[in-house]
């Protein structure tokens, strides 16, 4: 069902006729904001008329056309008010399947002309069935200088294509998200993706989920988290890295200091891969967020990435469950686990900020936050870590 996004201070029916729509979007009406169209079929002369009273629009900020039927004839519309309108900032075509080699093109030839637009999200598109589709949005990437996010998960992508995508992120210099899940994508593919965006300058965040990956690609991964020094988010989970993705991964986050979110859980890294990790765990100064979880990690392995946690000074999250049927984490590791996560989010923070400039009231701030947390022990590490605190904030 279509929806109008409108203001609060001009509140507006949305069942309104097209008519009226193009006409408030021509005149910049303030009533609309957004245009989201949700599995409900646009008829392409719908979508042209829309698509040209928004040439010159300065409001709609965000258009949604999820599983609404977008034929090459839309994309065209699309592409040309992309070219002229610079106020757009996110653009929604999932699930259009229909849209064709030569509709793609033209959307991604706006694109390449527009200098505003921040998000594209294309999943679902059938790439696979346009051969050269997959191609003119790389093209599009080398030229376009604003595009901050780009999602193109549940498509169908492995292959030469990909691999020429891939090396045109080269020549990026403005994505800083990518979403890659369920895209079939191999060793191979993935190997020649890393290497691409080893030196890209602001790509922070990238989601490799449920693709075709395996422990051959460990090395490759391990070689861009050791180079990179911009990614801060890194999404490989429900593939297949086993044991030695796991070791090769912990032993390159030593020296990185920039990931902060590593999310592996469904990657089958066993007993060895968790005590790799837990190996690595006191050398890891920068990751925040560590997924491991559903990895069917044995009690063992869990007290060996517990034991590791010990002596990390960075992880605020760390989520190890093995999901329904796998090893429940034992109440005394997930008792001690849950204790270095706040020690490490509260304490060692506090400890930090207050030497160098200690309030003088730090212990009241300390034993109010240990307080609300109910968690005595938080006063033991301060009492441990800084006894002469109390007396100098005293003084």
């Amino acid at each position: 069902m279509s929806n109008v996004t409108a203001t609060d201070e001009n509140e507006v029916d949305p069942s309104f006729d097209l008519d009226e729509r193009c006409r408030r979007l021509r005149e910049n009406h303030p009533s609309i904001i957004q245009l989201e169209y949700f599995y409900e079929d646009v008829p392409t002369e719908d979508l042209t008329r829309l698509c040209e009273s928004l040439h010159s629009n300065t409001v709609v900020d965000w258009i949604l056309m999820e599983g609404c039927g977008v034929t090459t004839p839309g994309c065209h519309a699309l592409g040309d008010m992309l070219r002229i309108n610079r106020h757009m900032r996110h653009i929604v075509l999932n699930s259009n399947k229909e849209m064709g080699l030569d509709g793609i093109t033209a959307l991604m030839q706006g694109l390449s002309e527009n200098n505003k637009l921040e998000t594209m999200m294309l999943e679902d598109v059938n790439f696979s069935e346009f051969p050269g589709s997959l191609k003119a949005v790389g093209k599009a990437l080398e030229r376009n200088c604003c595009l901050k996010e780009l999602t193109l998960g549940r498509n169908n992508l492995g292959g030469d294509e990909f691999k020429e995508f891939a090396r045109s992120l080269r020549n990026n210099k403005s994505l800083e998200s990518i979403e890659l899940n369920q895209c079939q994508l191999t060793n191979a593919d993935v190997e020649v993706l890393l290497h691409s965006i080893e030196n890209h300058p602001t790509l922070a965040r990238v989601d490799l989920t449920e693709n075709l990956l395996t422990s051959g690609i460990s090395e490759p991964l391990a070689k861009l988290l050791r180079r990179n020094n911009i990614l801060e988010d890194l999404a490989v989970t429900t593939n297949a890295l086993g044991p030695l993705g796991a070791e090769k991964v912990a032993s390159a986050m030593e020296t990185n200091e920039t990931l902060k979110k590593l999310i592996m859980g469904r990657n089958e890294i066993g007993e060895e891969g968790a005590k790799a990790f837990g190996k690595s765990l006191p050398n890891i100064l920068g990751l925040r967020e560590l997924f491991l979880a559903s990895n069917n990690l044995s009690v063992e392995a869990l007290e060996a990435v517990s034991e590791g946690m010990r002596d990390n000074i960075s992880l605020h999250s760390i989520r190890l469950g093995n999901g329904d049927g796998g090893t429940p984490i034992p109440p005394e590791i997930k008792k001690k686990i849950q204790f270095y996560q706040r020690r490490n989010k509260f304490g060692w923070s506090t400890l930090n900020q207050t030497r160098r400039n200690l309030p003088s009231g730090l212990w009241a701030e300390i034993l109010g936050k240990v307080s609300r947390e109910d968690d005595p022990s938080m006063l033991h590490f301060f009492l441990r870590e800084a006894p002469g605190s109390i007396f100098q904030a005293r003084q």
